[in-house]
């Protein structure tokens, strides 16, 4: 299987990735999807908690169902579509998600965050432009990295 066949493989299933997130939460979330669809058009690929509680205030309190900024928030790290940046290269931003550890995942205010690859296609993200654009790769799903789970 070449590189380019896997990629147009995981693009192909995007849509059921993402659905199968949101159906898994939906007990615990059930406006997740509708929140989704309001944040991350409006967030770019690497923001700061700043960018986060503005697009939060500006387009998703309206639809949050009574959820405040840090409920949002603590949502969008349990599902995996918002992590923490550790790391870039020429290419990527380098992204630590809450599935790929044993732990919770906490986010500080200073922390960078990032978003999934898999949700900004299927909800419309802010494409990165400039000769500094990159997109994010989840930590631990490079087939030759480290495994940093615990059974």
């Amino acid at each position: 299987i070449s590189p380019a066949q896997v990629v147009d493989g995981v693009r192909g299933a995007e849509k059921q990735i993402c659905d199968d997130v949101i159906g898994a939460f939906r007990k615990v979330h059930p406006h997740a999807r509708q929140i989704l669809g309001f944040a991350i058009p409006n967030l770019p690929f690497r923001f700061s908690e700043s960018v986060m509680r503005k697009t939060f205030n500006q387009h998703v309190k309206r639809v949050a169902a009574g959820l405040d900024f840090y409920e949002v928030k603590r949502m969008l790290v349990e599902m995996g579509v918002v992590g923490r940046v550790i790391g870039e290269t020429g290419q990527y931003i380098e992204g630590q998600f809450e599935y790929t550890i044993p732990h919770v995942l906490h986010l500080g205010a200073s922390d960078e965050m990032c978003l999934h690859p898999a949700f900004v296609e299927i909800f419309n993200a802010r494409k990165p432009t400039g000769p500094t654009s990159r997109t994010v790769y989840p930590f631990g799903t490079d087939v030759d990295g480290e495994d940093v789970r615990e059974f």
